[in-house]
């Protein structure tokens, strides 16, 4: 187990981060850089650094160890002690971004701690299916790095991917593999977010990740809004049995991602703008291309925004066609019991008036499917209007 620390540059903080005495305390950037480390390392970390770790845990040989590191300005790993006995505070009232992360290590530890023969099962089990199985080995390297890009495990993909490379499997169909999961978005939660002071400029891995503290409040809402948008989409059953073919949902998922570059490139340009005006009174000439670049960056919102609505138009049909699927289906329920109203009718020698209503569910039921292929149908469009032309 690794706890790693970072800091774009070298300050106090960028080796006591996980200390209660941390340097970061007073500095919001420091904690904001930390927090966006803490959610995705691969920000930081590259190939190297995770080869340097890897031969870290092989020559330590522990089951439970830590490692306080961080990287110089050269992005060279700089590491200042590795021991059993790393410290991991409870008490984190300055720094309440790191209670989650706290919370995993503390577990893992005292799984293996106070259930060691727990701790020995799990690990027989792993070694039945790493070594014992009678799966073929380049099949069982090809499941550990699926694994391992599906939930970001970037330390298990650079262990595993040189022996998938020596089993056989081609170089070419990993790079599409990681590629395929290179791309993602950090989640945070409005608590985490809130309280941060303005965006923090993203520098490294760009073209790999988005981080929410990257952009401003008006842009990290309407990226909030598209996602959104999308979940009640893909969590619809309406999307499941009928859209799937018409927009799947890595298209969907295309979208947010270059909407949330596009918001990313529009706070930075916000930023120079903001820096460019000085503050101060500004010169005609300034001012005139000040204005210009406003105009830009409002066309550019103007742009993304339209196609947050676009997303947001196909979420609100998926809806109306759920509820008219529910309504479909709540009228089909009820009219499959028809008979037995009727008999309870000709029972009582009831009027052919309360005859004629309970027939007129089965009415109802038409007109209720009627409804929901009308709404399936304007679902569609609006699913089609977003669909990405093919790359020729």
């Amino acid at each position: 187990m690794a706890l790693a620390t970072q800091s774009s540059s070298p300050p106090p903080c960028s080796r006591h981060a996980w200390y209660a005495s941390s340097a970061c305390a007073p500095h919001v950037w420091m904690q904001d850089e930390e927090e966006c480390f803490l959610h995705d390392p691969e920000q930081v970390f590259g190939a190297a650094h995770y080869e340097a770790l890897r031969l870290i845990r092989d020559r330590i040989s522990l089951d439970y160890f830590g490692i306080d590191c961080g990287l110089d300005p050269d992005g060279n790993l700089i590491v200042f002690e590795v021991n059993a006995s790393m410290l991991v505070h409870d008490d984190n009232a300055e720094f309440p971004y790191k209670d989650p992360f706290v919370r995993v290590i503390k577990t893992a530890f005292n799984a293996m701690l106070r259930s060691p023969e727990m701790s020995q099962g799990l690990m027989d089990l792993y070694l039945y299916f790493r070594y014992k199985t009678a799966l073929p080995r380049p099949l069982v390297e090809l499941a550990i790095l699926v694994t391992s890009r599906e939930w970001s495990a970037p330390f298990e993909w650079y262990m595993h991917y040189p022996i998938g490379l020596t089993e056989g499997l081609s170089a070419g169909m990993l790079s599409g593999l990681r590629e395929g999961k290179r791309r993602r978005l950090i989640r945070m939660t409005k608590d985490q977010v809130a309280g941060r002071t303005g965006p923090v400029r993203q520098i490294r891995y760009r073209d790999q990740v988005v981080s929410p503290l990257a952009l401003e409040l008006g842009c990290r809402k309407l990226l909030r809004r598209a996602q959104r948008a999308i979940a009640v989409v893909v969590s619809s059953g309406v999307y499941a049995r009928d859209l799937r073919g018409t927009v799947e949902e890595h298209v969907l998922r295309q979208h947010e991602w270059e909407i949330a570059v596009a918001l990313r490139e529009i706070t930075e340009l916000l930023l120079d703008l903001v820096s460019s005006a000085g503050g101060g009174t500004v010169g005609p000439m300034t001012a005139t291309v000040l204005v210009s670049q406003n105009r830009a960056i409002s066309m550019a919102r103007d742009a993304t925004t339209a196609r947050v609505l676009g997303l947001e138009l196909l979420a609100g049909h998926v809806a109306a066609a759920e509820a008219a699927r529910r309504d479909w289906e709540g009228a089909h329920q009820a009219a499959a019991k028809n008979d037995k109203y009727l008999d309870l009718v000709a029972r009582t020698a009831a009027d052919q008036h309360a005859n004629a209503e309970i027939t007129g569910i089965a009415e109802q039921a038409a007109e209720a499917g009627q409804a929901l292929r009308e709404t399936l149908q304007q679902a569609t469009l609006a699913a089609e209007a977003l669909a990405l032309p093919e790359s020729g």
